[in-house]
């Protein structure tokens, strides 16, 4: 009984702690449920995350601050598919380019939803290529360097690689090192037959190249004039590029001078200005301008064409000498065609008198800068003009024709090797311009205009009167660029302005007056022609 007594109360403590533990146990469940819940709740907000931390890894997060540096660093060296592998294991966007996918995986990591991976290492660099075995020589092929006195007679039989290459290496350096009798060499040799040798470096070294001429001005040829007795008809036309600019006493007064003392001397009984860019409220003044000038042209002997099309354009005029031949003709502009550029540009006047031939004054639109009037020219104009002519009978082209028509028309021609070729007719036009883009792209100079220049001359019967005049002559042009002042000094021009005349008539005398005596400007030239008349 007494032990049974004496184990009662412990019994009964034991029941004690039983409870205590359970009811812990109890209030642990219930905190544990709740926080299962709480968690539960929170999920149904952010999306889950699949990738965890691990413990290491939040440890040491917590341990330190965030290095975002590091980070960022670590994120730009992946790929764009690592980058979004990474993101969509965190469940975030992995749409856009590296640099917003970097700057998201950053934050995110920053959070603790994601980790930056570590990048892929680098592919080990690769290993030296192997040096490939030499190639064996051939069967019976025995590879030697020798070395040879001045007359190929072997002095000595070098060691040489059986390989090839290892042979030309080889021999590379003994041609370096090795000392040879004056006008002796080195070989090498395969099978007995040279496939090296120094002698031919040698040549080569002293193979000289043919020295280019240096490039100077091209020779203009005399082309004399010739003087007339007796009746004549002389032609002067000028391409005045502003007739405004040139009268202008405010101005510089060289050209002006030049042009008055050019008429005095030539005496023409029809000068023609080209291009003089009036409008039809200036002529009257212009024409007291050039009557005052030159007093032998008076206003009532002046006949102008103006353009109406563009303001400050193109234009023809036709000055008739009192008491010459042509006194008394009748001028008109334009002729009746369809064509509106004939009838607004002002570019064409012909002038008909009794026991005359047809003149006809005309500045030919050029083709542009970018040849967007060249189909017009070639298949309108030009068409045209020789319809025009043709049904003139006897006639006189005189004026800025726009065109280079031969190859001794154009400077760049006479460097060409084959020019005496191109002269004598035995290069085809398209041909000519081998080597030679520029010029086949520049108005007046295109393969098109030259050609159509042909069918002109032979479609309207006509001849070219300074060709015919002076056929060998060479170097003579009627324009040089302004925008290159060397070009005149050179004599490096083009010949644009041309007289072409029926054959039938007595031409006596042409000229283009293109030496600094007669008309020392660049841009045009004069040019003329004088006619024995019966």
């Amino acid at each position: 009984q007494v032990a049974s007594f004496s184990r009662q109360p412990h019994r009964k403590r034991s029941s004690c702690a039983s409870l205590r533990k359970f009811k812990i146990r109890h209030y642990y469940a219930i905190a544990a449920l709740a926080l299962a819940v709480r968690l539960s709740a929170l999920r149904l907000v952010r999306r889950p995350v699949t990738r965890q931390l691990s413990v290491l890894a939040m440890a040491k997060r917590d341990a330190s601050a965030f290095d975002e540096a590091a980070a960022t660093r670590d994120a730009k060296k992946l790929k764009v598919a690592e980058l979004r592998a990474a993101l969509e294991a965190a469940g975030a966007d992995s749409k856009g380019l590296k640099a917003e996918l970097v700057e998201r995986l950053v934050a995110a990591a920053r959070d603790g939803s994601a980790e930056v991976p570590p990048a892929a290492p680098s592919p080990p660099p690769s290993a030296k290529k192997a040096k490939s075995p030499a190639k064996p020589k051939p069967d019976g092929q025995k590879i030697e360097i020798v070395r040879l006195d001045s007359k190929g007679a072997i002095q000595e039989t070098l060691e040489a690689p059986q390989s090839y290459s290892d042979a030309r290496a080889e021999f590379g350096k003994l041609r370096h090192s090795t000392t040879l009798d004056d006008g002796g060499s080195l070989e090498l040799r395969v099978g007995g037959v040279a496939k090296l040798s120094t002698q031919d470096e040698k040549k080569k070294k002293t193979k000289t190249k043919k020295a280019k001429a240096p490039a100077g001005p091209i020779p203009r040829s005399a082309c004399p004039r010739t003087s007339v007795e007796g009746k004549k008809l002389a032609l002067l036309s000028v391409n005045v590029a502003g007739l405004r600019a040139l009268l202008d006493p405010a101005k510089d007064a060289a050209r002006r001078d030049a042009l008055q003392k050019l008429v005095q001397d030539e005496k023409p009984d029809v000068l023609c200005l080209n291009e003089h860019k009036l409008q039809e409220s200036h002529v009257d003044a212009m024409k007291e301008e050039l009557a005052s000038l030159l007093p032998d042209y008076p206003v009532s002997l002046q006949h102008f064409t103006c353009s109406t099309a563009k303001k400050g354009y193109s234009g023809v005029a036709m000055l008739i000498r009192r008491g010459g031949v042509a006194e008394g003709a009748d001028v008109t502009a334009g002729y009746e065609t369809t064509d509106e550029i004939v009838k607004t540009e002002g570019r064409l006047l012909t002038l008909k008198a009794p026991g005359l031939p047809t003149i006809v004054a005309t500045y030919v639109p050029n083709s542009g800068q970018k040849l967007d009037r060249l189909q017009y020219r070639c298949e309108t104009w030009d068409r045209g003009l020789a319809s025009y002519v043709k049904g003139l009978g006897n006639t006189i082209v005189i004026g800025d024709l726009n065109c280079c028509h031969l190859p001794e028309d154009i400077h760049n021609m006479y460097t060409r090797p084959n020019f005496a070729e191109m002269r004598a007719g035995d290069v085809p036009v398209e041909e000519q311009y081998k080597g030679l883009s520029g010029p086949a792209k520049q108005a007046g100079l295109t393969v098109e205009e030259r050609k159509s220049f042909s069918k002109l001359l032979a479609d309207a019967d006509l001849v070219d009167a300074f060709r015919t005049k002076h056929p060998e002559a060479l170097g003579v042009f009627s324009y040089y660029s302004q925008r290159v002042v060397a070009n005149r000094g050179m004599n490096r021009g083009l010949r644009l302005d041309y007289v072409l005349a029926s054959p039938s008539l007595k031409l006596a005398d042409a000229f283009i007056l293109s030496t600094d005596d007669a008309w020392p400007f660049a841009d045009h030239s004069p040019v003329g022609a004088v006619f024995q008349l019966d």
